[in-house]
């Protein structure tokens, strides 16, 4: 007999996290299991989701009497979550209970039991791959979450282009700094932060999956300045590790198209303008329609926002701002807003040229964006 003794309120909060380690719907019946697995000498469970595609580790602290594994249905994430707070525990019975095999979730505190399936091959879990000749760096946790946040909405949404599909993470010889870039073409968002442990003789890239940084993004979300999140990066598969978290991942295995082309050469006009009341502007100009026309007055004082006039009616909102010359251009009004919004000061620079060169929002504090404006009508 395998029984489990955990504290409900933690258990179930890390059957919550781990079951978020999916890539999608899948015919396959082992992907709808998770696997517990008994650390003896941390005195804490293991528990493992994964589709191959995507996985995650985490731990809890627990007692274990019988075998190190047990297998089990995902139904017992919602199980648990009605169990009340307090010591609780997973059983599997014995092959002659008179309720036929499976296993019973109780708890100890109350008289309450649930009898589940029982998926006894332990072999049929998929193992979690590790990363080939890996190379390993650490990050501040929080400044790398900081950076996935400012980058993701720019990741392409078209699964025609998987290379697009996720964050491209690059290093360079003599440098210690980790690049961040997303794009789907018609926007660019990109961070640079300081890594740990770059001693590397070459250059090295990866893409991260869309489902990956999200995960890294729900996880990371509450870590300290103090804390270091450890990536290894293989050929074909990654590992992020905290703490008791870790986070197993396959890598695109695809060429990135050349970011840095993106970037005009050339000085450009500058307008300056406070940073959130234009994302408060736009956000108001999206009432009525999702592209914004932004235009300098004659005078070259203010930076008028406004909309194409449509069925929906007319709406403008005049910024003051600081400009070389005049300007005219339409943008997608989400995509705007999405790119000033993580600027780290409170007046944002647009560097703009024609109606049709991008707008280039320059680097200040490791981020830097490009969007490409909307041809008019």
């Amino acid at each position: 007999m395998v029984v489990l003794k955990v504290q409900q309120r933690e258990f179930s909060q890390v059957l919550k996290r781990v079951v978020k380690a999916s890539s999608g719907p899948s015919i396959m019946e082992i992907y709808y299991t998770i696997l517990f697995k008994y650390l003896p000498g941390e005195e804490k469970l293991l528990v493992t989701h994964t589709d191959t595609e995507l996985g995650m580790q985490l731990k809890v602290p627990a007692e274990v009497e019988g075998d190190a594994e047990v297998l089990v249905p995902l139904q017992v994430v919602e199980v648990v979550s009605h169990i009340p707070d307090g010591p609780m525990c997973v059983r599997v019975k014995d092959s002659d209970d008179p309720k036929g095999q499976g296993i019973v979730v109780e708890a100890l505190n109350h008289d309450i039991r649930y009898d589940l399936p029982y998926i006894a091959d332990v072999s049929n879990f998929p193992e979690l791959p590790e990363p080939e000749d890996p190379v390993e760096i650490q990050v501040p946790a929080a400044r790398f979450h900081d950076a996935l946040k400012k980058v993701e909405p720019s990741i392409a949404q078209d699964t025609g282009r998987p290379y697009l599909n996720g964050v491209y993470l690059e290093t360079q010889t003599e440098k210690d700094k980790l690049y961040l870039t997303a794009t789907d073409t018609r926007r660019l968002s990109h961070m640079e932060i300081t890594a740990e442990g770059l001693d590397l003789e070459e250059d090295h890239q990866w893409i991260v999956p869309t489902e990956a940084v999200k995960l890294l993004l729900s996880e990371l979300k509450e870590a300290g300045e103090d804390d270091r999140l450890t990536a290894v990066f293989g050929k074909n598969h990654l590992r992020f590790s905290l703490e008791d978290m870790m986070i197993h991942s396959r890598i695109i295995g695809a060429e990135y198209p050349n970011w840095r082309q993106f970037f005009p050469e050339k000085e450009r006009n500058q307008v300056s303008v406070d940073r959130d009341a234009l994302v408060k502007a736009v956000r108001r100009m999206k009432v009525l329609s999702d592209t914004v026309v932004l235009e300098t007055t004659a005078d070259l004082s203010q930076l008028c926002i406004s909309v194409p006039q449509g069925e929906k009616g007319y709406a403008e909102e005049k910024l003051t701002t600081i400009c070389d010359e005049s300007m005219k251009l339409l943008a997608d009004a989400k995509y705007l807003r999405d790119a000033i919004a993580p600027y780290p000061e409170d007046g944002v620079q647009l560097d703009v040229g024609g109606a049709l060169d991008p707008i280039v929002i320059p680097e200040l504090d490791g981020y830097s964006a490009i969007l490409m404006p909307k041809r008019p009508d």
